[in-house]
């Protein structure tokens, strides 16, 4: 019976699951949605909700709480200052997971996991738009006259060989 145990293992040991569901959060908050397959999915919206949740509350001890488990200060202030405040009329169900077909190499059901309803700011790393990166300005470039080389005066070192003295042995 499997009473009280929530969560599958995905045929991984304990710290490639955990890892797995950290860098899928992580590409969550940063591009806006993830493409993987059904059953990361579902696990990576319990995982997302309950982060959303942890971040609502805006405290120093939630943020430190973000930040041991992403370890990474823009991941965990863009999921507590643009992510979290979207959804403050909600308690959960923060994330939607949607159909996107089926993986041609073994036939798996894929799903789109995003935010229900998209922040702003959230997904730019993906698609960046031409406000936020705008081209370094061209600088003018002004040709000085080139300076006359100075004549400095050097010394010519004379290499001394060193002779090899060799003396015969005398039987």
């Amino acid at each position: 019976m499997r009473h009280r145990v929530s969560g599958v293992k995905l045929n991984r040991d304990t710290k490639h699951r955990v890892a797995l569901f950290k860098n899928l959060a992580r590409s969550l908050i940063l591009y806006g949605s993830v493409t993987t397959t059904e059953a990361k999915g579902k696990q990576l919206k319990r995982v997302a909700d309950r982060l959303v949740g942890q971040a609502k509350t805006n405290d120093l001890a939630s943020r430190r709480i973000l930040h041991r488990y992403f370890g990474h200060r823009d991941i965990v202030n863009t999921l507590v200052d643009r992510i979290a405040p979207v959804f403050t009329d909600r308690v959960s169900g923060f994330t939607k997971i949607e159909k996107s077909g089926i993986r041609m190499g073994d036939n798996t059901a894929m799903v789109t996991v995003s935010w229900l309803i998209m922040p702003a700011g959230v997904g730019t790393f993906a698609n960046p738009t031409p406000e936020t990166f705008k081209p370094a300005a061209k600088k003018t470039v002004v040709k000085r006259p080139a300076a006359k080389p100075t004549v400095k005066a050097t010394k010519v070192m004379t290499k001394k060989t060193a002779t090899k003295k060799t003396e015969k042995k005398s039987k």
